[in-house]
Parts: structure tokens; sequence; C-alpha cells
């Protein structure tokens, strides 16, 4: 994980060994063969992908993605670009992740009245709505509606997220209202720019192998 936490095996070996009668363990990836990369594996395919982005860039991400906007933010910084978030899900789990040590010296964040200030290629937009939500901000933003935010092209949108079934029609009819405007649409089926935080079978065969 790119949190920094280094997590200690030998803390859930030492449970196993206290004896635990029952373990409930569950993973959307459950059914999933093999292991997940860390956070790392998105962290390179991000790096490799914004600094070579001639306009704005959007990145769209679950909101609890604490990691993954860790990522981000670690990678404005290198590529020269100011941050704007957009979304109020995303704001409050920023303030959260702040107020318990995770997200540390926090860059100043733009605000959208900033926006227009700063030449196209200084600014790196993080928003929800990577599911096609019809009241999100990047919903808003593909139709043209949205007061401050305006996309053209040369501009990208990143998808650095999953699609979740059942998501697939709205989230094409989003992506392909990005590509009529001329927005670079990039996401994960191109480029490594997401990683699941959901373990797979072989993890989970870890942790209850240490859990007994």
């Amino acid at each position: 994980s790119n949190i920094n936490e280094n997590i200690d095996i030998n803390d859930y070996r030492s449970l196993g060994k206290d004896g635990i009668l029952a373990m409930v363990c569950d993973s959307t990836n459950a059914l999933v063969e093999g292991r997940t990369p860390s956070e790392d594996f998105a962290y390179n395919g991000l790096m490799e992908v914004i600094p070579n982005i001639k306009g704005m860039v959007l990145v769209t991400c679950f909101s609890s993605n604490i990691s993954r906007i860790k990522s981000l933010l670690e990678i404005a910084k290198k590529s020269d670009r100011s941050v704007l978030i957009i979304g109020r899900a995303l704001l409050r789990a920023i303030e959260v992740a702040k107020e318990v040590g995770i997200l540390n010296n926090l860059p100043d964040l733009l605000t959208v009245n900033e926006l227009n200030l700063l030449p196209r290629n200084n600014v790196l937009i993080i928003s929800t709505g990577s599911q096609g939500e019809p009241n999100s901000a990047l919903n808003r933003i593909s139709r043209g509606t949205d007061k401050y935010i305006k996309l053209k092209k040369d501009d990208a949108i990143i998808f650095s997220s999953r699609k979740i079934p059942g998501n697939e029609n709205a989230i094409l009819k989003v992506q392909n209202r990005f590509i009529e405007m001329g927005v670079k649409i990039i996401t994960d089926d191109e480029k490594n720019v997401h990683v699941s935080g959901h373990p797979p079978k072989d993890e989970l065969i870890d942790m209850y192998s240490y859990i007994k």
C-alpha cells in the first residue's frame, strides 16, 4: 500500500496463537484467483500518463480510496500541477484522513474560482463520479452544464477505478459525451491507472492461515 503502513504479519500470527473461534472475512474479489499488486502499481502507471497530457487532467476515483488520493497529490506535485478536489464525499474523506494523520503536509488545494488563473497544464482535478452517477460532478461536466469546469480538446480524463458490474452503460454514456468534446479518455483497460484494494483468493488464504 502507498499509505506507508507497514503491516506486521506477526501481529496477526500472535492472534492466531491465542486461539480464535471464528473469523468472518469478506472481499469483493473473493472469487478472483491470485494476488493484487500494491498501490505502487497504480502510482507508477499514473506517473507515466499524467506528465504527458498537454491540457487539464481530471482523475475520477472512489472517495474512499485514500491511498489513490495520496498517490495523485504526490504526482501532481511532481508534475507541477495544482489540485482541485470536487465532490463532498472526497472532501470529507480527505478531512478525515488529515485528522487521523494519514494525509500529512497536504498542498494548498485550488478553489473553483482560481481554476481559470492557471494554465491548463498546471491543473489536476480529482473528482467523484467514476460510476457514471447521474447527479455527480463528472456527469455535469460531461454535459457541459458545470459552471466552473469546462473540458476541451487536449484535456484528459483518467478513470482510476473499476467498473462496478451494472454501471457499464452509465459510465459509457459519460465517456462518450467527453469523446464527442475531443477529451481523451484513459481507463485501466489500456494503462495501469488503477489497482484494486480488495484482496483476492490467495491473500484471503494467507489471512486465514495467520489466524489459523
